[in-house]
């Protein structure tokens, strides 16, 4: 079967802005809509060929993101080379046109095919992708392969094929949405999978369950070279609780006199991944957070990091490790809002990844504090 998919627009409320302040240094503050201030630092720095401690990302609060954040655009290096040179603070901002020319999730055609055994065991999968990038390779290949490596990971298969391109057409650059490749591939599995179970006789809900990679197996993470252990699952558990919250045993039988309105229920099933990291290193794609805690004297902790929030509430989620680590109060955690400058490196919060990525970086150090403050007190105290 072949499958095509559109290019929908993230399209967050808040849109693309940036304001650039001139340093007395020669550099630039910058204070714009990015879920990685790191990566636009590197960003900008190389568009403008000056040192990286030139320029100083602010962390700000977004108005959404879903993708559209995570590259960097072309006002922020505009803005920040004109600030230098006029010795003006200088704001940019995108209309809601220029939003929707500047973002879209990759259209992609998806070649599927299946071998099935009459018992509903899966043989051989073969897949081809064919990637709509636009103009530039703002986000290349990497959404190919994502697509690709989700085609592969959710049902068990001896035998396994995947061919991808990414082309470039006249068209606006696109970027990741929501899933970064998986809504294409799930489209086009779960498809095809109800097609199977029709041809068989066989109950969809049944074949998926028969067939799913579950605990003790392997994933493909973020893209064909991430690989990932599934220490958990809990599909067959969320599909049978979903199955009885729909009525699936009785989905046949709401039958209309209607010519015009039916009813029908189907089903199908996803996934995705937390973060960018392997279980097996990767030398292509991996995830990395830092967090620094400052204990103050009279009790409060405060937390110094880069990891964005688009609304999602990780922050929040970061006070809530630390209170629970170091036993204080939630509101006794202060979150300034920090810059490059004082941040440890953090990836893009993009990936599911900010409360798993980022806050496995918090409670380490929320750790590693504790057992200090604990060392102190026993030896001041004997």
């Amino acid at each position: 079967n072949t499958y095509r998919t559109s290019r929908p627009n993230p399209a967050p409320l808040e849109r693309t802005v940036v304001t650039c302040v001139p340093r007395a240094n020669g550099g630039v503050d910058v204070y714009g809509t990015t879920q990685s201030i790191h990566a636009m630092r590197k960003n900008i720095a190389s568009s403008l060929d000056i040192p990286l401690s030139k320029v100083n990302c602010h962390w700000t609060y977004l108005g959404g993101a879903f993708g559209a954040h995570i590259h960097t655009g072309w006002i922020e290096p505009l803005c920040a080379f004109l600030a230098i040179k006029t010795g003006k603070p200088v704001r940019g901002e995108k209309s809601r046109e220029d939003m929707f020319l500047a973002y879209g999730r990759h259209p992609m055609e998806i070649k599927l095919k299946t071998g099935v055994k009459n018992d509903g065991s899966f043989t051989a999968i073969a897949v081809d992708i064919i990637d709509d990038t636009g103009a530039y390779a703002f986000s290349g290949g990497s959404k190919m392969k994502l697509t690709a490596g989700f085609c592969l990971s959710m049902y068990r298969c001896p035998n396994q094929r995947i061919r991808g391109k990414t082309v470039y057409t006249n068209t606006p650059s696109l970027c990741a949405m929501r899933g970064a490749g998986n809504p294409q591939a799930h489209w086009a599995v779960e498809s095809q999978i109800d097609i199977i179970a029709e041809k068989l006789g066989m109950d969809p809900l049944e074949l998926r369950l028969k067939n799913h990679i579950g605990e003790g197996q392997t994933f493909y993470g973020q893209s064909t070279d991430v690989v990932c252990d599934i220490i958990s699952c809990g599909t067959e558990e969320v599909v049978r609780k979903g199955a009885e919250a729909i009525g699936w045993s009785t989905r046949n039988d709401h039958e209309t006199e209607s010519l015009y309105i039916k009813r029908g229920i189907g089903m199908a099933r996803g996934f995705h991944t937390s973060g960018a990291g392997s279980s097996t290193p990767s030398k292509y794609i991996m995830d990395y957070a830092g967090a620094i805690i400052k204990m103050n004297e009279d009790g409060t902790a405060v937390l110094l990091n880069a990891s964005a929030d688009a609304g999602g509430g990780n922050r929040s989620g970061y006070a809530a490790m630390i209170a629970e680590e170091l036993g204080i109060g939630y509101e006794d955690v202060i979150l300034p809002n920090g810059d490059t400058d004082t941040t440890l490196f953090d990836v893009p919060t993009h990936a599911s990844r900010g409360n798993y990525g980022t806050g496995l970086a918090v409670v380490q150090a929320a750790k590693n504090l504790k057992e200090k403050l604990i060392k102190w007190a026993a030896d001041i105290l004997d």
